[in-house]
This record gives C-alpha cells, sequence and structure tokens, in this order.
C-alpha cells in the first residue's frame, strides 16, 4: 500500500513538472517576436518538407543506381537492345545531355540515362568521357529493365557514388526530421541559449 502511495506521488510530481514546463515554453514562446515565430513556422512546414522531398529523390536516385547497375552484372536480369545517339552534349548548367532511341519487343524508346542513377561527384571527368565515347550517330548496346523498358541506360556508372547518394539523402533526411521535432516549441529565448553554449 505505501508503495503503490509513492508511485502516485511521484507520477503526480511527474505531471506536475511537465506541465510546468509546458507552461513555461508557451510563456516563453508567447515573449517571441513576430519575426521569429515567421521563420520558425517557415522552416518547419515549408523548408523541411521541401528538403524531405529533395532527400526522398536523393535516396530514390541512388537506390534504383545501385539496383540496376548490379543487374547489369548479372546474365540474365536484365535485357539488352541496340540504340543511337541522337544528342550528345551538356545543358547550360554542365549537366550531360544525351538521348538515344532504341527499340524493344518493337517499340521505340527514348532514354537520356547513360547510367541508372544520378551522377553528383566528378561530374566534368564523366562528361567528358562520356562526349568521347557516345557522339552523335554512334550505336551502343543498352541495358532494358523487363518491367520499365523506358528507363534503358547505356552503362553502369560509378556504383561507390549511389552508394553516397543515398547515405547523405537518408541522413539529411534523418537531420531534418529530428529539427522539426526540435523546433515544434523552440523560443528564441532557446536559440539563443545554444548559440552561447556552441561559443
Amino acid at each position: 500500500m505505501f508503495r503503490l502511495r509513492t508511485f502516485a506521488e511521484r507520477l503526480q510530481n511527474s505531471s506536475l513538472r511537465n506541465m510546468s514546463t509546458s507552461a513555461a515554453a508557451q510563456d516563453s514562446k508567447a515573449a517571441d517576436p513576430a519575426w521569429f515565430e515567421g521563420g520558425r513556422l517557415f522552416f518547419r512546414w515549408a523548408f523541411v518538407p521541401c528538403g524531405l522531398v529533395t532527400s526522398g529523390i536523393f535516396v530514390h536516385e541512388g537506390l534504383q543506381g545501385l539496383a540496376f547497375s548490379e543487374a547489369s552484372l548479372v546474365p540474365g536480369v536484365l535485357e539488352t537492345s541496340t540504340a543511337t545517339i541522337t544528342q550528345a552534349g551538356s545543358n547550360s548548367d554542365g549537366s550531360p545531355s544525351f538521348k538515344f532511341i532504341y527499340k524493344y519487343k518493337g517499340k521505340d524508346f527514348v532514354s537520356s540515362r547513360v547510367v541508372p542513377g544520378a551522377i553528383k561527384h566528378k561530374v566534368e571527368e564523366h562528361q567528358a568521357k562520356w562526349n568521347d565515347k557516345y557522339r552523335v550517330g554512334t550505336t551502343h548496346t543498352v541495358f532494358v529493365y523487363p518491367s520499365n523498358p523506358e528507363l534503358g541506360f547505356l552503362e553502369p556508372g560509378p556504383r561507390p557514388e549511389y552508394f553516397t547518394v543515398t547515405a547523405v539523402g537518408a541522413l539529411f533526411a534523418y537531420g531534418l526530421i529530428k529539427s522539426f521535432r526540435y523546433t515544434r516549441n523552440l523560443s528564441l529565448q532557446q536559440l539563443t541559449s545554444l548559440g552561447r553554449v556552441g561559443k
């Protein structure tokens, strides 16, 4: 009986402390200037969602590139066809700009995927190699995934980079989720205190 009463008292004290902390946080937030509150809400409901979409694209491109790249090395997983390069070079931002046409099971397809995943590192180096190899009018073997024949690509690409792209996207998403939770009741006073601790 004594233990039960002690537990009830501890639970009540814990609830009171939580209520006190919550009330203090609300009072602190009530004193925050409008520009800070606006910035906090913008970060939570605009920056974080956009960042999660971007990180999702990174993860998707990395995993897809890795899966297709590995599949191209295993006989029987992917099928092949012959592609003709119709466009070569780079865009105004320096990113690769290639297009090629190919037939698969009697249908025509157009793809711009030299490799199956995103290339974020040493782009100029890859670009120079591809410009020399994939000239307009030349023909090359294209790898075709039976379930997605429109996603044909010309070579496996750098597999270690796909790992990196996936990891970066996942870590960025994790950081955004943690930040979203942390800034739920963040006040200017708390942010200032963190800055002082960082110094």
